[in-house]
């Protein structure tokens, strides 16, 4: 499949879980890709094994999203390496678990500034080359902004916040024919989930098997959701078959979701 032939894409926070299922999708499809993360050895892993698999070009580009200066740099090297960029996956950010009482100010700064300010001060200096492009931007949130949870607050808001954000900025994009739309993901299992696991597990003597069907019980959901079944959905969101889809906030949680 090689429709996105062509086509160079940017992915943050690219160097596991869901970032790194969508980099390959996006690659197998075409695309080459330039893959963003703090941590530069597993990044570099993570390109080199997405480059082995698909034969495209996958760079990867070491970088802290909450400096400004930082993601100025990046991008400018990633339009430099491959000459344009054409589609800006924002999915950096992972936020602490806890109650209004268990999260610091601190926690609440630095996730806001490795999320939301992050996903403003990466599609900022994107969107030159987007509106060159006539590109398309894709913003990972999470399915907390329909179903707010206590012990998840950071999160929550958060979630909100991207959903915000994706809808004003497709509207924003229309003048530039840039193409702006969201994903919401559930209950994604990768590594850091399961480590969320494991530790109830701790606190109630389960097991994270017994943990997890618990879990799925209690949200009437028949399994956890995967990072290939994000990645497929962002890429149906970069395929011409959904190019008359604009501002769309698309969940993938295996119904979980119950509110409007």
């Amino acid at each position: 499949m090689t429709e996105l032939a062509g086509k160079v894409a940017i992915v943050t926070g690219g160097s596991r879980g869901i970032g790194a299922a969508i980099a390959e999708t996006l690659a197998l499809r075409g695309a080459d890709i330039a893959l963003i993360a703090r941590t530069a050895d597993v990044l570099a892993e993570t390109a080199a094994h997405i480059g082995r698999h698909t034969s495209r070009r996958v760079v990867a580009f070491p970088c802290d999203l909450r400096e400004r200066a930082n993601v100025q740099t990046m991008v400018a090297a990633v339009a430099s390496a491959f000459g344009h960029i054409d589609i800006l996956v924002n999915n950096a950010g992972a936020t602490k678990h806890g109650n209004l009482l268990e999260r610091e100010d601190a926690d609440w700064l630095d996730a806001y500034d490795a999320k939301i300010h992050a996903f403003v001060r990466v599609t900022r200096a994107c969107w030159p080359h987007l509106k060159v492009a006539r590109g398309h931007i894709v913003n990972i949130g999470g399915v907390l902004a329909h179903a707010p949870n206590p012990n998840a607050l950071i999160g929550s808001t958060l979630a909100a916040a991207v959903t915000s954000l994706t809808k004003a900025l497709a509207e924003f994009g229309r003048a530039d024919g840039i193409t702006v739309n969201g994903v919401n993901p559930g209950l994604i299992e990768t590594d850091r989930f399961r480590q969320h696991l494991t530790e109830l597990g701790w606190r109630h003597d389960f097991s994270v098997e017994q943990e997890k069907a618990a879990l799925l019980q209690r949200l009437g959901i028949d399994r956890l959701g995967q990072a290939q079944d994000v990645a497929d959905v962002v890429a149906l969101l970069l395929s011409n078959q959904t190019a008359y889809i604009r501002g769309a906030i698309i969940d993938v949680d295996g119904g979980m979701t119950k509110s409007l």
